[in-house]
């Protein structure tokens, strides 16, 4: 690996861990715990729980992640940022309409605890994607995927990159034909259990926009809050700014050269 790119991994690894204390930061200052000790919760006091719930995890797993790419192991890393780029999507989501913390909050916390249930089928098996009200007997919507999430948030671009950027993610997570490459030698003679340190570059770089994105959506939750995030808010340009230099000059594989158009365009988005 030439001297050249052991420079911008570095680079792109300290700006990854700025942005983890950027997040840390702001959790610290803001992430104060409402809903669970209030008899009278708005939907604001959910809506603040379950966005700081999102961030807090989605920052543990990354520092994790982190440590990964510290130690080489970058298809492990790449399983762990599925799991914070889930935590994005969540809180966009709930972000982008307040009134979805009801299911993904209240509903399931119900189903949890016993005191909702789905209702049965004729053969006694549950509809899985319906939830009686006890008060009404009313029928109502349950389960929201990865996807719908995606599809929802206050940016335009997250539905289009998040297809190939969550399938690219997943083929690591499960035993994947399409990612069997990354486990073997580089003469793909021997399966091997030492990463090659060509995938660093791109790992390093995927890990870096979820912290992005993780980061943008904490700074506009905040700032609507009335937050001053003039310091976080220069700080996700400079990574704005890396990232957009960083994936121009990418090569992406004829399969992949949308996403690559699609990630331009998210991180342009003001």
């Amino acid at each position: 690996m030439s001297e050249s790119i052991l420079k911008e991994i570095v680079n792109l690894q300290e700006r990854l861990q700025q942005n983890l204390d950027c997040l840390d930061d702001m959790i610290k200052s803001h992430g104060k715990v409402i809903a669970l000790h209030s008899e009278d919760k708005t939907t604001d006091d959910l809506v603040h729980d379950y966005i700081f719930l999102c961030i807090t995890k989605g920052l543990r797993t990354l520092n994790s992640v982190d440590l990964l790419l510290t130690e080489g192991q970058f298809e492990d890393s790449t399983i762990l940022m599925r799991a914070s780029y889930e935590c994005y999507l969540n809180g966009a989501y709930v972000y982008n309409d307040n009134q979805k913390v009801h299911e993904l909050l209240l509903i399931k916390l119900g189903l949890y605890s016993g005191t909702l249930e789905h209702p049965l089928r004729n053969n006694g098996k549950p509809k899985r994607q319906k939830v009686v009200i006890p008060e009404t007997g009313e029928h109502v919507d349950y389960g929201i995927s990865i996807a719908e999430m995606a599809n929802n948030t206050s940016s335009e671009y997250d539905s289009v990159v998040h297809t190939p950027f969550y399938k690219f993610l997943s083929e690591f997570v499960h035993v994947h034909i399409m990612s069997s490459g990354s486990y073997r030698t580089e003469d793909h003679q021997w399966y091997t259990s030492t990463s090659s340190p060509y995938a660093a570059f791109y790992t390093i770089t995927n890990s870096l926009y979820i912290s992005w994105l993780l980061l943008d959506i904490t700074i506009d939750y905040l700032h609507d809050k009335g937050v001053n995030v003039f310091h976080y808010d220069m700080e996700l340009n400079f990574s704005r700014e890396l990232l957009t230099s960083t994936v121009q000059n990418m090569g992406f594989a004829d399969e992949l050269k949308s996403l690559k158009t699609d990630m331009l365009s998210r991180l342009s988005e003001e």
